[in-house]
């Protein structure tokens, strides 16, 4: 509130993966993509210019409407690009299994390559 108080019309929504933001599916990690969407709606409110920081690749295939939900309300266009830290860490699925097996999820390590590349 202090930012937009000093007219500060722009902000960050900062996480370490926004689309896990209120999962409730802790298992498989399959994002709550009203609540993401909710969180969008809640931050554009304030503010005229909103962008996420981190987020995985998985997140997004696992549940496109959600992302295209958001760049709507945020007004992404060719004029207005809406950007996000995803980490490409690796492409193997071995290493993903052995040091991020939920970076991946709801999908298993074998398919990593295929999400990556399919986003």
């Amino acid at each position: 509130m202090l930012n937009i108080k000093a007219s500060i019309n722009h902000a960050w929504l900062h996480s370490e993966d926004i689309f896990l933001y209120k999962v409730e599916d802790k298992r498989n990690f399959y994002p709550n993509a009203e609540a993401v969407v909710e969180l969008f709606e809640m931050a554009r409110g304030y503010t005229r210019n909103v962008n996420p920081t981190h987020g995985s690749v998985a997140g997004v295939l696992a549940n496109p409407r959600m992302v295209e939900a958001i760049s709507h309300i945020l007004g992404a266009s060719d004029n207005h690009w809406i950007g996000i830290q995803v980490g490409f860490e690796t492409a193997s699925p071995r290493l993903m299994e052995m040091y991020l097996n939920n970076k991946m999820k709801p999908f298993p390590p074998k398919e990593w390559p295929w999400v990556f590349l399919h986003l």
